[in-house]
């Protein structure tokens, strides 16, 4: 080796050592001036600045946690229009509510320690609501055949359950709405559960119940049996396309003018 090639293989390494330890600092300086975040166009970062603390839903409340050591604002975005929502603040959980926007805008806005301005636009989609669903659950003495519900004695049920409805719903079972049907109100009543999802539906202990059977004697014998509607409505009332109409009618066969006793 001559010593001109000596020379000039000592250079070689010493500004590859140059090159590298140049590399490190500004890593270095990147993870502690900008919370490691990485800028590119599309203002893209490392984490997640935002966390979903519940799924985020259309008709719902959304709960967030600011993830990031800066405050930012939210807004919603649906039907072509921008609405703002909330200011907040560094490490803040907060929530509001989505109503029927299709995504969510985090956005931040601060300075790097060159005071070069950094921004973060962060889209979070809000997800269809689903419908509720609901299941019925008929007392151990009555045959459901449908809507069909069979009584060996209707008065036996007189200010008794007929039956248990249990409401799922993905944002909250509580806020649906269970009512009698206009045929069937002056016949049964609805009670929640407290502090359930759970509603009972009974007959009323009242003359009403009586006075049908009476009025309608001849009919009843006619076709060999007494009937009284009993069926429900069930809805959401911040979505009124959810809903269910339920029909039953509750039955007993007859044979002659005695009816339930």
């Amino acid at each position: 080796m001559t010593a001109h090639d000596f020379v000039e293989r000592r250079l070689f390494i010493i500004l590859k050592d140059c090159f590298l330890l140049a590399f490190f600092a500004l890593v270095l300086q990147s993870v502690t001036t900008n919370e490691a975040f990485a800028q590119d166009d599309s203002n893209d970062v490392l984490i997640d600045p935002v966390v979903a603390l519940n799924k985020t839903l259309k008709f719902s409340t959304a709960v967030f946690e600011n993830a990031l050591p800066y405050p930012g604002k939210a807004y919603g975005f649906g039907g072509g229009n921008e609405v703002f929502l909330l200011d907040f603040e560094p490490k803040q959980r907060f929530l509001f509510e989505t109503a029927n926007y299709d995504s969510i805008l985090f956005f931040y806005t601060w300075l790097l320690s060159d005071n070069s301005p950094y921004e973060v636009n962060y889209f979070v989609k809000v997800y269809d609501n689903s419908s509720f669903t609901s299941e019925i659950v008929f007392d151990p003495g009555l045959v459901n055949q449908g809507s069909i519900v069979n009584a060996a004695k209707i008065n036996s049920y007189k200010g008794k359950k007929l039956y248990d409805v249990v409401i799922e719903d993905d944002v909250s079972p509580f806020r649906i709405s269970v009512i009698p049907l206009p045929g069937s109100s002056q016949f049964i009543d609805v009670v929640q559960s407290a502090d359930t999802n759970r509603f009972q539906v009974r007959l009323k202990r009242s003359t009403e119940i009586d006075a049908l059977i009476k009025q309608n004697m001849e009919k009843f014998k006619s076709q060999g049996y007494a009937e009284i509607p009993i069926g429900i409505e069930l809805s959401d009332p911040v979505i009124p396309e959810h809903k269910k109409i339920l029909q039953f009618t509750l039955k007993q066969k007859i044979r002659k003018s005695k009816i339930g006793s």
